[in-house]
């Protein structure tokens, strides 16, 4: 039978001793990370190189391990404690990850349709003009276009007046 002040402390968890600590809490952030990032690598000793991956893996097995050991022992303060801690990872894993806003979204599609324009090819001409002779690769297709380094400005020649053309001088 239990007096007043061993009652209290015992029911509010104040002899809990050395398990109560920080320890899931870290392992619940750093599952967290390797959630988002799960091809770091890590090096264990400073050798071992080990990803964020399974090193998630491993504290998962060893949050679940405690977990278990601790319900199965009687310690329900620290099978508490761990359940808290767990908890944050799942309402990181509901409310922070992928969920966009309605008006996100249509950011999002806007800047892709925007992107996918000016990334398309321009295929209303020819790419590559001759200075002298205006002959394109669409003319001739095994036809060689250069620069010229001697002319100022961007001039462009086929293979056969590269080395016969006048240079171009702005004076």
């Amino acid at each position: 039978m239990m007096t007043g002040d061993a009652s209290i402390n015992a029911i509010l968890g104040f002899q809990m001793g050395a398990a109560v600590s920080f320890m899931y809490l870290n392992q619940t952030l750093f599952l967290a990370f390797a959630l988002l990032y799960p091809d770091i690598q890590f090096l264990v000793y400073f050798i071992i190189p080990v990803k964020a991956k399974w090193l998630s893996i491993l504290y998962l097995g060893l949050t679940g391990i405690g977990l278990f050991s601790a319900l199965r022992g009687g310690a329900y303060y620290e099978a508490a404690l761990i359940g808290v801690s767990l908890i944050n990872l799942v309402i990181f894993l509901v409310f922070a990850r992928g969920t966009s806003s309605p008006r996100q979204i249509l950011r999002q599609k806007k800047r892709q349709a925007e992107f996918q324009y000016k990334a398309k090819p321009q295929t209303s001409g020819p790419r590559h003009r001759c200075a002298i002779c205006g002959r394109t690769e669409i003319d001739s297709p095994n036809l060689e276009f250069r620069y010229c380094s001697k002319c100022e400005g961007n001039f462009e020649y086929c293979s056969d007046h590269l080395f016969t053309h006048e240079h171009v001088h702005h004076d």
